[in-house]
C-alpha cells in the first residue's frame, strides 16, 4: 500500500502529504520510516 502512495506522491502533492503524515506518525527514530523517507526522495528526485 506505501508503494501505491509512493508512486501517486510523485505526482500529487496531497498524495505526498498524506505520504510525510504518515512517516511522521511512525516517527523519526523508526527504521522503516527512515527507509521510506530514503525511498520518497529517491522517488521525487
Amino acid at each position: 500500500r506505501l508503494n501505491e502512495l509512493l508512486m501517486q506522491a510523485k505526482e500529487d502533492d496531497e498524495a505526498r502529504q498524506a505520504f510525510i503524515d504518515l512517516l511522521e506518525v511512525l516517527g523519526s527514530d523508526n527504521p522503516k520510516a527512515s527507509e521510506w523517507r530514503r525511498k520518497l526522495a529517491s522517488a521525487l528526485y
